[in-house]
């Protein structure tokens, strides 16, 4: 990492404060923005369904499903319990996540100022913020967030000072909670301990460390990390739920990691020589650096960026940009001082003593660079928020506090599903496998679901058909019913799989006749079965067996409200 020597100053000037503080304006004006603005990722009301069941007082896997570690949704139940159960609900749990952005780029700064000087870390921070790869998944209501930030904590916390016990008990403590935020910790752990014994092989003075220091920091370390993770351990063992944790939140994932034979073989050989490139640039970084300290820092820091994203797309099953949430500030960080140091020997003789060059010239244009890229990103035209708002403000009119919902993750927010597992796609893995049993149609019957999400295509051929033979679509939603065409006698028979209350109708409105024998004056409740209609006037077309609460809500089979695509996987 080359020296800042265009710094004739370290410290920011007056005006590179004033640019800084207007760019971060910016910046969190597009974010609030944008929460009103940019699509859901189908993982956000998943999340937020997680957090209303344990406000109905279940315990997560063993009353409902969850495949991640639960300490995010139990810190988001209170903020929940304020808001309330309201179609937008989504959009104010996003709110909350600014406090947590602004802090990671406040650490960003803080461990930048660390490694390199006062101008650097500012402008890391600033850049951050403005980073489109960064600035919008972190937007979304999801535990990277916390997860990313609780990494940035551990590792300033670590680089603030030499590593004693307490340090040592305090990094360890604070990874603890970030294994609590996502079990993905495994792979930041995995990333430190081999950028320390990269830094370790790279600089003599490290290697010259006692034995025993070593070995008593890393078990103050591991005492630390352990006591979050083990009270929850020990809470949900009290609730019998520790093996439903352990088939949800380990077993279930590892499907996603089952690369196995010559294919496992090749990903180990071919990051071999990746992290031979990586120990020969932290030799370069630390010869680079006049100080033994500050080496000490970036080579540890530049390890870690390098070796967690070698790991992630060396070994990792599914890759999301939300994994790289703990990354990115790593990588902005260790960019930053390039740019400056490339615009200083652009720039040459015309670099002024009292303000740097990329201050006048290189830092503006990487402002305007970064937010025209986040706008042009995500037009602010889109309001693609409002789908799934409406969708849980249909579920919400139609169903009760206990009716059940059928839909792929939790999208109904407030509302059980009838079916255990979400339909993600170690899910479908696993049902493609065997290991686990799609029996969703009987499931909806069971449980007298009326109401389903309009979309269909992340169901089994079987789900889908089902679903689309027994629920017709009216807007956002599907509801409990079915189109019948008329036999030659004039009458209409047809089949029922959830017994509940119908209405029958066509386009004209409510049909009467006789229904199985009885007269009716086209409301009825069916029981699951066949039954036969012969209706009182002639009907032009087909008949509609119509779920009543819907109709009483006004919606109508025969005039659907289109679907609006809310969430990034339809």
């Amino acid at each position: 990492m080359p020296e800042i020597k265009c710094e004739r100053s370290p410290r920011p000037n007056a005006w590179e404060y004033a640019l800084a503080g207007l760019a971060l304006v910016v910046c969190f004006g597009l974010r609030i923005a944008y929460i009103y603005h940019y699509r859901f990722d189908s993982d956000e009301p998943q999340h937020l369904h997680v957090v209303w069941e344990w406000l109905q007082g279940g315990i997560a896997y063993r009353n409902f499903f969850d495949n991640h570690v639960p300490l995010f949704h139990l810190l988001s139940a209170p903020i929940l319990k304020l808001t309330g159960e309201r179609a937008d609900a989504l959009l104010w749990m996003r709110l909350w996540q600014l406090p947590v952005f602004a802090s990671s780029l406040f650490l960003t700064h803080r461990i930048s100022s660390l490694l390199f000087s006062k101008r650097v870390a500012l402008w890391s921070a600033v850049f951050l913020g403005l980073y489109p790869y960064y600035f919008f998944p972190t937007i979304e209501f999801r535990p990277d967030n916390l997860w990313g930030l609780t990494w940035l904590a551990a590792l300033w916390v670590a680089l603030s000072g030499g590593l004693g016990l307490k340090r040592s008990f305090a990094v360890g403590l604070i990874l603890g909670l970030d294994f609590s935020f996502s079990m993905k910790t495994s792979l930041l752990l995995a990333s430190g301990m081999l950028a320390v014994i990269g830094s370790f092989v790279a600089l003599p003075k490290l290697r010259a460390t006692s034995p025993r220091v070593i070995v008593a920091t890393v078990a103050t370390g591991l005492a630390g990390l352990l006591v979050v993770p083990a009270a929850l351990l020990l809470y949900f063992s009290s609730q019998g739920a520790l093996q439903s944790l352990y088939q949800c939140v380990i077993k279930h994932n590892l499907v996603a990691a089952s690369t196995t034979g010559h294919a496992r073989w090749i990903q180990i050989l071919s990051v071999i020589p990746v992290f031979g490139g990586l120990w020969w640039c932290a030799r370069r970084i630390a010869k680079a650096s006049h100080d033994e300290t500050v080496a000490t820092r970036r080579v540890l820091v530049f390890l870690i960026a390098g070796t967690f994203l070698t790991l992630l797309h060396g070994f990792w099953g599914i890759i999301t940009r939300q994994d790289f949430i703990p990354n990115d500030p790593l990588l902005v960080l260790l960019v930053t001082p390039l740019i400056f140091e490339g615009a200083r020997r652009l720039s040459g003789k015309f670099s002024r003593a009292d303000v740097a060059v990329p201050s006048l010239v290189f830092i503006p244009v990487l402002l305007v660079v970064g937010v025209v890229w986040i706008l042009l990103g995500r037009s602010l035209r889109l309001k693609e928020t409002q789908g799934q708002i409406r969708y849980v403000s249909e579920v919400l009119s139609l169903t009760g506090p206990h009716d059940y919902v059928m839909d792929f993750k939790g999208e109904a927010i407030f509302r059980h599903r009838p079916y255990y597992y979400v339909l993600e796609p170690m899910t479908r893995m696993h049902i493609k496998s065997g290991t686990i049993v799609d029996d969703i149609p009987q499931r909806m019957i069971d449980t007298k679901t009326c109401v389903a999400l309009a979309v269909t295509h992340r169901h089994s051929a079987r789900t889908e058909n089902f679903i689309r033979s027994n629920y017709l679509q009216v807007s956002q939603v599907r509801v409990a019913g079915r189109f019948v065409e008329p036999s030659a006698d004039g009458a209409f028979v047809f089949d029922i799989k959830v017994s509940v209350a119908y209405v029958l109708m066509d386009r004209n409105g409510l049909v009467s006749g006789k229904l199985d024998g009885t007269q009716t004056t086209g409301t009825c409740t069916l029981s699951a079965g066949s039954h036969r209609f012969e209706p009182a006037r002639k009907i032009g077309g087909k008949l509609a067996v119509f779920l009543e609460p819907a109709w009483k809500k006004g919606f109508s089979p025969f005039y659907p409200v289109p679907f609006e695509k809310f969430e990034s996987e339809f």
